[in-house]
């Protein structure tokens, strides 16, 4: 079986909804024609080999689906900066535009309240000049005078507060884009932490896959050691068990051979000897036996 070999210009249609299927089915189909044979030490390695071959494929598709995330991310964050840039950017051209609009808004109401204060102090100048003499137009005047000195210190209000204004809109402003620059931060942080604790995960699976396979290698060839050893050993005791027979049947035959050799010189002929050795043999002469 053939490793599983992923082009990266096809990634976006391997990793679309069901686009490993075809992969899977073509690896489904090699393993499916493999034989299994257990009976040989060979075979065995053979499946073990196999199966090894398989999860290997399974470690390519899943390094190249993080490599297409890991492309992905990067495109999406390329686009983010660049978002952030032209909103930043935009922005401040914005207040460059407007600023002399601003500026003169600012200018010219300031010159409206100092025009309302000069009248005001006119008025209430020729007003104390023409009754200068009557105590009313005096309290008159000094009520305008107090009127002309609350605009004025109204207008130092609405200019202070204008300044105000115009700091706490800067603040503000400066508070969004470090909260904007922070969030960023963050988000670059928690995507750099996922695709390290997935990088952690996966070199974890893979060192766990590969004391998996060593361990199950390592009981395979035990076991086909000890098979081996315990065939040796059934051959050496079946190799002895036949001398034995072999070495008996030697011993009967020469015990057998010496009585014949008697039974002839002494008494019989051969043919009788023989039928009278088949008699002992068989247990047929009562209280003779033979010792073999």
């Amino acid at each position: 079986m053939e490793l599983v070999e992923i082009e990266k210009k096809n990634l976006e249609l391997v990793f679309s909804p069901n686009g490993c299927d075809d992969i899977i089915d073509r690896i489904r189909k090699e393993v499916s024609g493999h034989e299994p044979d257990l009976s040989t030490v060979g075979g065995r390695k053979e499946i073990a080999s196999l199966a090894y071959k398989v999860r290997q494929s399974k470690t390519v598709i899943d390094k190249a689906g993080m490599g297409f995330v890991a492309d992905i991310k990067a495109k999406v964050k390329v686009v983010d900066v660049e978002r952030k840039r032209v909103r930043d950017e935009l922005d401040r051209l914005a207040e460059d535009v407007r600023r002399p609009l601003t500026e003169w808004e600012e200018a010219e109401e300031l010159r409206r309240e100092q025009e309302r204060e000069r009248q005001v102090m006119e008025r209430a100048h020729e007003e104390a000049i023409a009754e200068n003499q009557l105590f009313d137009r005096e309290q008159e005047i000094a009520a305008r005078e107090a009127e002309a000195q609350r605009v004025i210190e109204e207008a130092e209000r609405k200019q202070r507060e204008a300044q105000e204004r115009i700091e706490r809109m800067e603040r503000e402003e400066r508070e969004a884009r470090e909260a904007a620059e922070r969030a960023e931060r963050e988000e670059r942080e928690r995507i750099e932490r996922m695709e390290r604790e997935e990088r952690e995960r996966i070199e974890r699976e893979e060192r766990r896959e590969r004391e998996r396979l060593e361990r199950e290698q390592r009981i395979a060839r035990e076991a086909a050691e000890r098979a081996e050893r315990e065939l040796l050993e059934s051959q050496e005791a079946e190799r002895k068990k036949a001398e034995r027979r072999a070495k008996r049947k030697a011993h009967v035959a020469k015990v057998d051979k010496d009585i014949m050799d008697c039974l002839v010189v002494e008494v019989f002929d051969k043919e009788v000897a023989g039928k009278l050795l088949s008699s002992l043999k068989a247990g047929a002469i009562d209280h003779v036996t033979i010792n073999y």
